[in-house]
């Protein structure tokens, strides 16, 4: 099959095909990263891919290809274990994996493509014991990481948001149960199949997939930031939730939307067959779609 990556310029209708690559295997995320290139998590088959600047692909640039393991080292010496979603910190320069559905947190090194195991399956099995009997090839992760560091993420099958933090894990939202909710203890409020995750200064916004809203939670609170809870109205399914430039991204069924945080407005701004993910390189949307042959 064969991917692109298209570029939607801010403020404006032109979109540009950056690249083309053939891929014969599922991406289930991907990242920019500044004079560097995109890395795509291949889930299933245990590894990262990358394109460099000039479109070059190459596929087991981490990990080798359909070799699960949990070893850290570079290139084809590490071991990954369905590497679920992926973001980038420009802050480090490191970027970030959550794998095994939300099993470990793991952090490589651009320059030399070192992986090391931040978070291990035995922390996150205490926290959540529910993860380790699900089909992890059935698992999405959804993460993004702030100016601290502190790394964020979502498991739509557990139906919670995680945050990561010098060494300690905790369950910030969500009860398990697949319903809307709210409650004045914000991790027994609810969620409903979470699909994207991003952040504006201390506050996370979580893409509430199942329950057809954008929740925004804050140090004190949880409210309802976009859409109609429980009903198909402007928002849909949304997931991959991204934020640039006052503007939050996330892709609805086959449409990338917009919403204005200034009151600008809201609408589509891009349709495609099949997109995989989207992404921003601190400017631009970034779009990764699929051309099935």
């Amino acid at each position: 099959m064969s991917y692109r990556l298209v570029k939607s310029l801010f403020g404006t209708s032109n979109k540009n095909v950056i690249c083309k690559v053939d891929l014969p295997y599922d991406v289930n995320d991907f990242c920019f990263i500044p004079n560097f290139g995109y890395l795509l998590a291949l889930r299933d088959n245990h590894c990262i891919s990358r394109i460099d600047t000039d479109g070059k692909l190459t596929i087991s640039w981490l990990g080798e290809l359909n070799k699960e393991g949990y070893e850290d080292g570079n290139s084809h010496f590490a071991r990954l274990s369905y590497p679920s979603s992926i973001c980038f910190s420009l802050q480090s320069k490191k970027a970030f994996v959550i794998e095994s559905g939300g099993a470990s947190v793991r952090s490589f090194d651009i320059d030399t493509a070192y992986i090391t195991s931040l978070l291990g399956t035995p922390v996150i099995s205490r926290l959540e014991k529910g993860v380790s009997k699900l089909p992890l090839k059935d698992i999405n992760t959804f993460c993004c990481v702030d100016q601290r560091q502190q790394i964020f993420w979502t498991i739509d099958k557990t139906n919670k948001c995680y945050k990561f933090y010098q060494g300690d894990v905790t369950n910030i939202l969500g009860n398990g149960k697949a319903t809307y909710s709210v409650s004045s203890d914000v991790s027994k409020s609810s969620l409903n199949k979470p699909s994207g995750i991003a952040m504006i200064g201390d506050n996370i916004y979580v893409a509430d997939t199942a329950n057809h809203c954008i929740r925004e939670l804050s140090k004190k609170a949880i409210r309802l930031f976009y859409g109609t809870p429980m009903e198909v109205n402007l928002v849909n399914t949304p997931s991959y939730l991204k934020y640039v430039n006052g503007l939050f991204y996330f892709l609805d069924g086959l449409d990338v939307k917009y919403y204005s945080l200034s009151g600008l407005g809201n609408g589509i701004l891009y349709t495609g067959n099949n997109i995989v993910a989207i992404d921003t390189d601190g400017k631009d949307l970034l779009i990764l779609e699929r051309e099935d042959a």
